[in-house]
């Protein structure tokens, strides 16, 4: 079985790995500083040695001098990192869509990469990358579809592979949007796309009972991943009572839990995406926060959650027995869409690095941040719809975008404000320097 415990801990477990040859991943220095900073506190309450290992101490070891200098040189523990970064609904209207058709070329029938390019790069480096898939991918039976019954080309699927994303949900409220035929069509495409199982993971929809009892599981760096999925609705449809496929609901907390605990008892590290909450709604529900402590108690350790098309808050949270802290994010808010609302054009990436003693097998999750992402689009007709990072969004870009036909204060200060108070400095990537406008001596203008 696993072991885990709250994150203060690692900071023994990593001053013990700090001189180890070839650790498997380098440690920022900012976290270097704030565990050799907790390890100085802890150590001097508790001796290291009783920490590391059950060699007794100086003072009761009857070794020489020799031998435990001999001693003290064995190999130490290893600590292995990886990074984790996650995004939000990845919702294909069919402005998208179109646009990616008229952009393809030699002999593509679409192409939606240019759409994503702006913020590739901020998605390099991650070990595993989630999105929840919000649209089916069932193009080989069904013709491209919006809202509000969507269907998507499955380039849309080969695009997020290229960008580096291996960890998909497609557990929500569109799941049902073309019923079984739309399920299977979906999986099909999936399951014949090579390195299924190894390079990635799909869930959310399943051919069967059996399907959905086995655990998606991958590993990097010597960390096991888990990912189990559910949502609170499928709009009011349901699968056919003959039907041998299945989808998860919130509200079926017996299969939730099982799913959790098994995926708890097979790998390291427990994701869990969660389809819930009010759409277009900053406030987190109490029905939230009870399932999201449910499911931590169950063997979570970082909750994603999906569906309000706007961000919600970034929270750590600490099992009910106070052995275990992780992460739940609420809302991810949107990735990409083409709605018309200021708010759903601002999602993120939230960024998180999992930490692993090699040695004892016990494992940290260090404090998340997200950067910032907007999807911009010209005029009514969304035209040139593309994602930016927030870093490089310019109050020009804002001015000539189309939502500000019904939000004219829509600008990149408009932004930060909204993610100040929706995500607070602690898990907010540093805001940007203004140009500095110059000394002056006229008085700001009025507002």
């Amino acid at each position: 079985m696993k072991k885990r415990f709250l994150a203060a801990t690692l900071a023994v477990c990593f001053c013990l790995g700090l001189t180890a040859a070839g650790c498997t991943r380098e440690v920022p220095e900012e976290v270097l500083r704030e565990l050799e900073q907790r390890h100085q506190t802890s150590s001097s309450k508790k001796d290291k040695s009783s920490i590391s290992s059950s060699k007794p101490s100086e003072k009761d070891d009857p070794l020489s001098n020799n031998e435990l200098e001999n001693s003290s040189s064995e190999p130490e523990e290893t600590i292995s990192s990886v990074t984790l970064k996650a995004v939000g609904d990845n919702l294909i209207h069919n402005t998208i869509y179109i646009q990616a058709q008229n952009r393809a070329s030699n002999g593509q029938a679409y192409d939606f990469y240019p759409a994503y390019e702006k913020i590739a790069e901020l998605l390099e480096g991650a070990d595993f990358a989630f999105i929840n898939q919000e649209t089916l991918l069932a193009s080989e039976v069904f013709e491209p579809s919006s809202y509000p019954m969507f269907n998507s080309p499955t380039e849309v699927g080969d695009t997020m592979l290229e960008l580096g994303f291996n960890l998909f949900s497609h557990s929500n409220n569109h799941a049902l949007d073309k019923g079984v035929k739309g399920i299977n069509a979906t999986l099909d495409y999936w399951e014949n796309k090579e390195g299924l199982g190894e390079d990635f993971l799909v869930t959310g929809l399943f051919r069967d009972e059996n399907d959905m009892n086995h655990v998606r599981v991958m590993e990097k760096n010597g960390i096991s991943l888990a990912l189990v999925a559910f949502t609170e609705h499928t709009n009011g449809l349901k699968l056919p009572s003959a039907a041998e496929n299945k989808i998860i609901y919130t509200n079926d907390t017996e299969t939730i839990k099982n799913q959790i605990q098994a995926a708890d008892q097979t790998a390291d590290v427990v994701i869990v995406s969660v389809h819930w909450g009010i759409e277009n709604s900053h406030e987190v529900t109490d029905a939230q926060r009870d399932l999201a402590q449910k499911m931590f108690d169950w063997g979570a350790d970082i909750i994603l959650g999906t569906h309000p098309h706007v961000l919600q808050p970034v929270e750590s949270i600490t099992s009910t027995n106070g052995e275990r802290q992780g992460y739940v994010i609420y809302s991810l808010g949107n990735f990409i869409s083409a709605q018309d609302a200021a708010d759903n054009l601002v999602g993120g990436i939230l960024d998180f690095t999992i930490y692993k003693n090699m040695g004892t097998g016990e494992i940290s999750i260090g404090q998340p941040s997200l950067t910032p992402v907007v999807t911009h689009y010209e005029t009514a007709w969304q035209k040139n719809l593309s994602l930016y990072p927030l870093s490089e969004y310019t109050e020009e870009l804002a001015e000539f975008h189309g939502v500000r036909r019904n939000y004219p204060n829509f600008s990149v200060d408009y932004i930060w404000g909204m993610l100040e108070e929706v995500i607070g400095e602690t898990y907010l990537q540093e805001k940007p320097m203004t140009e500095d406008p110059g000394d002056t001596d006229e008085p700001p203008p009025e507002s």
